[in-house]
């Protein structure tokens, strides 16, 4: 008995194998439990072993669906707490080569593995619906695939989000739909593109061919709306990246300069000379918003040094942390800020002063001008010089990362700040 051949014990039972690598087949008897492996030889050899409920004529093929859903829940279980969240050297899961392995090559195993991403995907919206329908709570899950078209870039705008929400709360909450954008926009920033970047390093350490003929994947049409269409009768909806940001142009028109060009048609295809003009104008309107927060934090930085410089002559001892009252705008937390966009390849600074214990004695600068002059001409920061020098003479040391970083200095740049002034 072949492989393909295998006798369900019922009639008209359709779940074919999949295509094998150089047209092998496998044993007619699937393997053990303990060595099934998760993909889709696994999941067939696992229906193998679970049979077609030949008592029961017809069940089976009615909750198909179920059934084949269960299958995937069968290998996925226990897996998020069985402590095998690190990946080797070759920086993919064995998961992943022990699925495509045996699997024929080229666009037929592609096919395969793009059905079964699909029905992964569908299983783990089932679950996330029922979950929410059960128990009232609201669940939120955004995925983006590792691997693109050939030829694709690795930015936000050619990179697309599969995001499930209750379609119930997305359209009782319209205050929500900005929020959510927001969200997603972020994680295709923060999180898809460095999830390409390394897809695409590991494959290349595993010498697989990245060099595939193609155009690739044109860059997302630009859109009005902040939360896509669902796809029909479904909780599914496909998030288009944007250009970074952008996003803001459209949540805050009021607040940016004038020229922001949107697209009320998702359909409409731009022609090359929109385009250069549309990025043209993208690029100098947020060129513009940078300006603009960056003189107003630099009028909120003179305000704080002044109070500090009045505090002090009166005699009375500073505030360690300078007074909060009367700003223009409001101190954010460290980190990316709808201002400046978050870098793709965010790291933790593990020299950055929110670590180190408060020292009171070093509140001042204690570098030279010259020194810190020559730092900030090496880095082109001169259209900050008057803001870095504020916060470096009126801040205490350990608050000099975060309102450095609220500047939109890069957080390298100020790391090697920090380690000058350590010196």
């Amino acid at each position: 008995m072949s492989y393909d051949s295998y006798n369900w014990g019922l009639p008209g039972i359709d779940l074919n194998p999949p295509p094998l690598r150089d047209n092998q087949r496998l044993p007619p008897v699937p393997p053990s439990w303990p060595r099934l492996v998760f993909g889709p030889v696994g999941l067939y050899d696992l229906r193998r072993k679970l049979g077609v409920h030949a008592a029961e004529p017809g069940v089976f093929q009615r909750y198909r669906a179920r059934f084949l859903t269960a299958d995937i829940a069968w290998f996925a279980g226990g897996s998020s707490t069985d402590g095998l969240h690190r990946v080797g050297q070759q920086g993919f899961f064995p998961e992943l080569q022990a699925l495509r392995q045996p699997l024929a090559t080229g666009d037929v195993g592609s096919a395969v593995r793009r059905e079964l991403n699909d029905r992964m995907q569908g299983a783990l919206w089932d679950m996330a619906t029922t979950w929410d329908r059960a128990f009232g709570g609201t669940t939120m899950i955004i995925h983006v695939d590792g691997t693109t078209a050939p030829g694709t870039p690795a930015e936000p705008q050619y990179l697309r989000a599969s995001t499930y929400l209750p379609p119930a709360f997305v359209e009782a909450h319209p205050a929500s739909h900005a929020p959510i954008a927001r969200i997603v926009q972020t994680f295709v920033e923060a999180v898809g593109v460095p999830t390409v970047q390394q897809w695409r390093a590991n494959a290349h350490r595993m010498g697989w061919p990245l060099t595939q003929t193609g155009v690739g994947r044109t860059a997302n049409t630009p859109s009005n709306h902040l939360i896509p269409t669902p796809e029909l009768n479904s909780a599914l909806y496909r998030f288009f990246g944007r250009r970074t940001g952008t996003l803001d142009a459209l949540i805050n028109p009021d607040r940016l300069p004038s020229g922001v060009i949107y697209i009320d048609d998702d359909d409409d295809v731009l022609d090359e000379p929109s385009m250069a003009v549309m990025d043209a104008l993208e690029r100098a309107s947020y060129a513009e918003m940078q300006a603009t927060r960056h003189l107003a934090r630099i009028n909120e930085l003179e305000e704080q040094v002044n109070r500090l410089t009045r505090t002090r002559r009166a005699g009375t001892p500073a505030p360690t942390t300078p007074t909060r009252q009367r700003t223009t705008t409001p101190l954010r937390t460290p980190g990316p800020s709808r201002s400046v966009p978050p870098p793709y390849s965010p790291s933790a600074n593990p020299r950055s002063p929110l670590a180190m214990s408060p020292d009171p004695s070093r509140t001042g600068i204690s570098l030279r001008d010259d020194h810190l002059d020559t730092f900030i001409a090496a880095h082109s920061l001169e259209h900050l010089a008057l803001a870095i020098k504020l916060v470096i003479r009126g801040f205490n040391s350990v608050k000099w990362y975060e309102e450095l970083s609220n500047l939109g200095i890069p957080g390298t740049v100020v790391s090697s700040l920090l380690d000058l002034y350590n010196e």
